[in-house]
């Protein structure tokens, strides 16, 4: 399966402090790139290789840093 890239919403991430911890997150799994943060619509846009690393793997990273994601749209 090819790479693709992916939106989540994340409910609380309001600040710098929040998107650092949140990218960090999901920057250390294996299988994510170019995790980009919009604070504006508190969303979180990454490139995602399904073969490495899982859609409930990155949503369970953001959740052990103290957010919710509300929502995962594909973007490509």
């Amino acid at each position: 399966m090819a790479s693709r890239i992916i939106r989540l919403k994340i409910d609380g991430m309001t600040c710098m402090n929040c998107a650092g911890a949140v990218v960090n997150a999901v920057a250390s799994l294996s299988g994510i790139k170019n995790p980009k943060v919009h604070l504006e619509d508190q969303a979180v846009v990454l490139e995602l290789d399904e073969e490495r690393t899982s859609k409930d793997e990155v949503v369970a990273a953001i959740e052990r840093q103290g957010y919710d994601v509300l929502a995962i749209e594909d973007v490509q």
